[in-house]
Order: C-alpha cells, then sequence, then structure tokens
C-alpha cells in the first residue's frame, strides 16, 4: 500500500527531495563554517607575525664586532612566544564554529531521509562551495 502525497507522489518520494534539499544545505553551511574559521586563524596568525617581527630588537651595529658569541645571545631581546591557539577566541571563529555545527546537524538529520549512499554524493557539493566562498573571504 502507498500512501500518496500530492497528485500521485508517494510520500517517500517528498521526503526524498527535501532531504536532498536539506543535505545541500547542512553541506553549504558546513563549507560557510570551515572558511570563516580559517580566515580568523589566518588573521590571527598574520597580527601574530607582524606584532612578533616588530617586537624583535636587533643589537646595534655599532657595538663591538669581536665580542663572543655568548655576549650576542645575551643582548637580543626576544619577545614572548603566544600559543598557536589564539584564534580561538576570535569572534569570527566561533561564529564559523556555530555555523559549521548548525550545518553538520543538518546533514544528519538529512542522513535519516536519503540514506548515505546519496549523503555522500551531496557532500562533494562541499567542494564547490569552497572554490566560490574562499576567494570571496
Amino acid at each position: 500500500m502507498c500512501i500518496l502525497s500530492g497528485p500521485g507522489r508517494p510520500l517517500g518520494s517528498s521526503m526524498r527531495v527535501a532531504g536532498i534539499a536539506l543535505a545541500f544545505v547542512g553541506v553549504s553551511l558546513q563549507s560557510l563554517g570551515l572558511v570563516l574559521q580559517k580566515k580568523a586563524q589566518n588573521e590571527e596568525s598574520c597580527n601574530t607575525t607582524v606584532s612578533n617581527a616588530f617586537a624583535f630588537n636587533a643589537p646595534d651595529e655599532d657595538e663591538d664586532e669581536n665580542e663572543d658569541d655568548e655576549d650576542d645571545t645575551e643582548s637580543l631581546d626576544l619577545p614572548e612566544v603566544e600559543t598557536d591557539i589564539e584564534y580561538l577566541k576570535s569572534k569570527t571563529w566561533r561564529i564559523g564554529f556555530a555555523i559549521f555545527l548548525v550545518g553538520s546537524v543538518l546533514c544528519f538529520v538529512a542522513l535519516g531521509w536519503i540514506g548515505p549512499s546519496m549523503l555522500v554524493i551531496v557532500s562533494s557539493f562541499a567542494l564547490v562551495m569552497n572554490l566560490i566562498l574562499s576567494p570571496i573571504m
């Protein structure tokens, strides 16, 4: 016995279409979230690199060049090294992570409607979304 939904269409068919649409939205949100996270990480690494570059104090050239190597290393004023995960505090990274989580939940819901074989095919759309979003951001 087939349950109909609409003019001559089985209910399962409309669920499959909704699942595919939901999977496309989920994959798009996952890609957007990942691009935002990478943007935040790149911005933080650029800020850290620039600030570390200006914080380095090179020894004056007027000093005697005949001093021991040991004295040269003592005269360098090296900046403190920050941790590599400072980007986690960025608002952009957190928004990207939240968007990625929403996309993952949508893909999980779509998995029940369309099955894993169809979800894997739709997930390849993430590459297209990355190609579109990466140059924009």
